[in-house]
């Protein structure tokens, strides 16, 4: 009986670990909606990044830093090589400090559609003051005005919640 208990308790308590994750990755998400991303953006030899605007959500960013969380990474990497099946554009937007060490990373996954851009690891990619955003796993949407639509802050223990449900 006090093995159960002790049991229950450890799983209740995981998953209130988990909940309180996901509510602050929510308020996090919530709060980058209407960022812009930043109009002279440039990759790591100083080359301007130019990005599409899209109406329809058919370019999905995927923003992530050398030191973020590997899990994220790699699990959102997984999600966009299934969305990617459905001619959607992915752009990654990763703070590296060697443009080919991201490119080995990538070629894993064989994305079609896929842009990326080794980006300066102090850059900061959106023209805010708040800079919380910098050490996550960010997948969103820009509008037609560069403005963050549809993001998501990825979670490690809570791989679930980040997977993309596209329909044509």
């Amino acid at each position: 009986m006090k093995s159960t208990l002790s049991n229950y308790q450890s799983d209740i308590g995981l998953r209130y670990m988990n909940l309180d994750e996901t509510v602050q990755n929510y308020k996090l998400s919530i709060s980058l909606i209407g960022y812009t991303l930043r109009h002279d953006l440039k990759d790591i030899n100083n080359q301007n990044i130019e990005v599409q605007s899209d109406n329809k959500n058919k370019t999905i960013y995927f923003y992530f830093t050398e030191t973020g969380c590997n899990s994220c990474i790699v699990q959102e990497l997984e999600n966009l090589t299934q969305v990617s099946k459905n001619s959607y554009n992915i752009i990654v937007l990763a703070r590296y400090s060697d443009p080919i060490r991201l490119a080995y990373l990538l070629k894993d996954y064989n994305i079609p559609n896929l842009k990326y851009h080794c980006l300066p690891i102090d850059c900061e990619i959106f023209e805010s003051k708040n800079q919380e955003y910098l050490p996550l796993t960010l997948v969103f949407n820009l509008d037609d005005a560069r403005k963050v639509s549809n993001p998501l802050v990825a979670s490690s223990e809570s791989p679930e919640i980040s997977k993309f449900i596209t329909k044509d």
